[in-house]
Parts: structure tokens; sequence; C-alpha cells
């Protein structure tokens, strides 16, 4: 969990060069199967704290992380979904939702997408 949370953070804060204003679809490690593996890396995270704490606490601290986590990542699917119209598409069949991974097994690495649209 928290490989993917960091590498997947670390994708993120590359998207941009200084000076660049539009949005972009992150690509590579597990953004070719999630949209938001860094929510993803999150939630397993503290699944794993909870499980080796096997305490009250630790299973407070994973169900909110879930609760908050969860409706946004899937929120965020939605937002790349109409910034860009091509999302998932073909190109990105490999990836379902905010955290859930397909079965199909696609690992299709498609050029990187820019949007220079203000929504």
């Amino acid at each position: 969990g928290f490989v993917s949370h960091v590498h997947s953070d670390s994708i993120i804060r590359r998207l941009r060069k200084p000076g660049e204003t539009g949005y972009q679809i992150p690509e590579g490690g597990m953004f070719r199967w999630v949209s938001s593996p860094h929510y993803l890396g999150e939630i397993v995270q503290w699944a794993g704290w909870a499980i080796m704490t096997w305490s009250l606490a630790g299973l407070a601290f994973a169900l909110f992380t879930f609760c908050n986590l969860a409706p946004r990542a899937v929120s965020n699917h939605a937002w790349y979904r109409d910034r860009f119209p091509e999302y998932p598409g073909q190109a990105y069949s490999s990836r379902l939702s905010g955290l859930s991974p397909s079965s199909s097994g696609t690992t299709n690495r498609p050029s990187l997408r820019t949007s220079r649209s203000s929504k």
C-alpha cells in the first residue's frame, strides 16, 4: 500500500512541467489499472495497520479512510471521463473505476493525453 501510494503521488507531481496549466491523464505504475491508485494505496495501508494492531482504533481508521477515499476515487474517475471523452476508451480499457481494477488483464500504455480547457 505504502509503495503504491508514494509512487502514484510521485507520478501525479511530475505531470506538469513548470509553466504548464493543462490537465493530463496520469499513466504508468498502478494507473494502468485504476484511476486513483494513490487512494487505493492509502486504503491498503490503513487496512494493513488495522490488521497488524488488531484493535478497534485500527478498524476505525481503516473504515473511515475507506469511507472518505472510495467516493473521492469514484468522483475522480467520473471527472477524467468528463474531461477526456476518450477516457477510459480502448487505450484505457484496463481501468474500470476509481479503485477497482479490471479482470481483463489489459496493460496497454496509452500515449499521454492532455486537456487545456479550464472546467
